[in-house]
């Protein structure tokens, strides 16, 4: 609602509204493009005709006068709060966006995604496409350089990757750390997978794996993907699903290992579990 102030309107004349003047320079100082009320006689009646108004009228006796000149304090105020609207209504919709990225998961049976990221040691790995003569593929998202459990899981993972090789399946591990992060954590590790680095937040999101953001400084200094597991069959399909929100929870290295012996072995014809719509 606009504000209003009393002033006095200097009449020049005593002739019909329609040729009335008002002190334009006077008002405008006090107006800067709000209303203004002030009191008029009881015989004033019609509109004031002036460049610098545009209407009048007379409720219970007060003359209200709208000025018509816009000045540049109510332009600004007026174009802050549309940028202000515009700036809202953009994270409204980016956080919508996430909010349905992060809860979209990737389902059993269905393509992995398209993601490559910056490998360790030079070059880059193709997440969803195997090598060294393997075709079916597993890719671990793992937390990062503050997670002990991460090293540790990795080190086991380390410890099986003969196991899975034997059984067709290349193994690879990703995480959001930049490649200090990543070279200093795997010296700890001494992998004989590939290692990617340098998550962004939109492959987290087509991943469906769960996004946390750091305690401290002391942790890392940006978001960063929580645990998942996936292992890709031969036709590019996801064969094995499983995502955590905490590094507490994830598969036991020995039986995943002996469940995919197992789906791997061409007598048991083991399909796709969790497809059911």
């Amino acid at each position: 609602m606009l504000d209003r102030f009393d002033i006095e309107l200097t009449l020049v004349s005593k002739a019909p509204v329609e040729a009335w003047a008002v002190d334009a320079h006077r008002v405008g100082q006090i107006l800067h493009g709000r209303t203004v009320v002030a009191p008029c006689p009881e015989d004033i009646h019609g509109s004031i005709e002036s460049s610098e108004f545009i209407e009048a009228a007379r409720p219970s006796g007060f003359l209200a006068v709208h000025y018509k000149t816009i000045f540049l304090p109510f332009i600004t105020k007026l174009l802050n709060c549309a940028l202000m609207g515009i700036i809202l209504l953009y994270r409204s919709i980016q956080n919508v966006r996430r909010g349905l990225m992060s809860t979209a998961k990737l389902k059993a049976g269905r393509k992995f995604p398209a993601i490559r990221v910056p490998k360790l040691g030079g070059g880059e790995i193709d997440l969803a496409t195997p090598s060294n003569g393997h075709d079916w593929r597993m890719v671990v998202v793992y937390r990062g350089k503050y997670c002990p459990l991460c090293t540790k899981y990795l080190s086991e993972l380390n410890e099986k990757l003969p196991k899975l090789n034997a059984i067709g399946i290349d193994v690879v591990a990703a995480s959001a750390d930049p490649e200090d992060k990543a070279t200093e954590q795997m010296g700890k590790v001494n992998p004989v997978f590939g290692i990617g680095y340098d998550l962004t937040i939109d492959q987290m999101h087509s991943l469906g794996v769960y996004i946390s953001h750091p305690r401290s400084p002391q942790e890392t200094d940006r978001p960063f993907a929580e645990p998942g597991l996936f292992v890709i069959n031969g036709d590019g399909a996801l064969q094995i699903v499983d995502m955590s929100n905490g590094p507490f929870a994830r598969p036991d290295l020995n039986s995943l290992v002996s469940g995919l012996a197992f789906i791997r072995d061409p007598e048991n014809t083991y399909p796709i579990r969790g497809t059911h719509a």
